[in-house]
Parts: structure tokens; C-alpha cells; sequence
């Protein structure tokens, strides 16, 4: 797909419409993947709009972004001011934790509702066990 856009006339404006281009990729190949487009956007006269439903990536990749609910859109504009703790919730109906390090912007996704416990067994791979916290 992105042999499609190696090549261009000088001065011509090239899009790439990217409809959920990480799924079924592992992590690794996700974040190779994102990786490229950002240095062809930096090297080329480019535009990509993609479809990503790891907030996660689109935090860290994105320069614009739309937040959509029920194909109506939510809210628009930098990651930082898309995604917020109550823009979030009202679109995924999960509780959201911001970190800032270094003065750059992170997040990650947590259900303040569930108690996530991580252990590990040395003859099992690491597993998560999510109980719900009684009521």
C-alpha cells in the first residue's frame, strides 16, 4: 500500500486514506508502520487520514484528531485536547488516567471500576486477572 505514494509530480499534494491499517499487526509492527508515515509526511507533500482505534498510537502520532460516537463527530483538534478524561468517557464509557513526562503528553486507558491484578508464575507466561471490585 505505501509503494502507492513513493513517487509524485514536485508540488503535487498526495493523500493516503488509511482505514484501520494496525489491525492484526503485533505492537512491534504497529509502531514500525507509524513510524514511516511520520518520515514520509516530513519528507513528502502528503497527507494521510486514517481510521485508529488504538488511542494509545493516535496520542503519540496524530497532529489532528476526531473523536466520532454513534458516526456523529464528538469533538476535534490536538490529542492533547481530545483526549481528556471526560471525552473518553463519554465516547468509550472508560475512566482514562493522563501522564505528562518529560512535558510530553501520554495516556492510558484504565476502568477505575475493575481491579486489574498482574502475576506471574515462573512455569506460566504473565497473565492478567480482572475481577470486578464488589459493589
Amino acid at each position: 500500500m505505501l509503494a502507492q505514494i513513493w513517487t509524485s509530480e514536485e508540488g503535487v499534494a498526495r493523500y493516503l486514506l488509511l482505514d484501520e491499517p494496525l489491525t492484526f499487526l503485533d505492537i512491534h509492527y504497529q509502531l514500525q508502520f507509524l513510524k514511516k508515515l511520520k518520515t514520509l509526511l516530513m519528507q513528502r507533500n502528503l497527507t494521510v487520514v486514517g481510521v485508529l482505534h488504538e488511542l494509545n498510537l493516535a496520542a503519540k502520532y496524530a497532529d489532528l484528531v476526531l473523536m466520532l460516537h454513534g458516526g456523529k463527530l464528538m469533538v476535534q483538534g490536538s490529542p492533547e485536547s481530545v483526549f481528556t478524561p471526560e471525552n473518553i468517557y463519554s465516547v468509550f464509557q472508560i475512566q482514562a488516567r493522563l501522564l505528562e513526562q518529560n512535558q510530553t503528553f501520554h495516556f492510558f486507558l484504565i476502568d477505575l471500576k475493575v481491579n486489574y491484578v498482574k502475576y506471574y508464575k515462573p512455569s506460566q507466561k504473565s497473565i492478567l486477572n480482572c475481577q470486578p471490585e464488589p459493589a
